[in-house]
């Protein structure tokens, strides 16, 4: 059965977002391209831009997103902000 769970964790100004699925793994042949434009992979319709976009809204926030594991049993992405950086900025 498909599942989805999302865990938050904060570590001093940190704040992150660790996303799990146990859906088909992401294919060794993409990882190390991954979240180069249009890299896609077991997606019929899949266009290869979601996770860059997101690596960009991520690190225009003062953050990342990281490919953590991907095997047969989980797949792991984990997004990394900084806390009130919006705020650092305006003072």
């Amino acid at each position: 059965m498909p599942e989805v769970k999302v865990n938050l964790t904060e570590v001093n100004e940190r704040i992150y977002v660790t996303i799990l699925d146990n859906g088909p793994g992401i294919p060794a042949s993409v990882r190390g391209t991954l979240f180069d434009p249009f890299v896609t992979a077991g997606k019929p319709n899949g266009i290869g831009l979601g996770l860059t976009v997101a690596r960009r809204i991520a690190e225009e926030h003062g953050g990342s997103v990281c490919l953590e594991q991907s095997d047969r049993e989980w797949t792991v992405f984990t997004l990394s902000l900084t806390k009130n950086r919006l705020l650092g900025q305006i003072g």
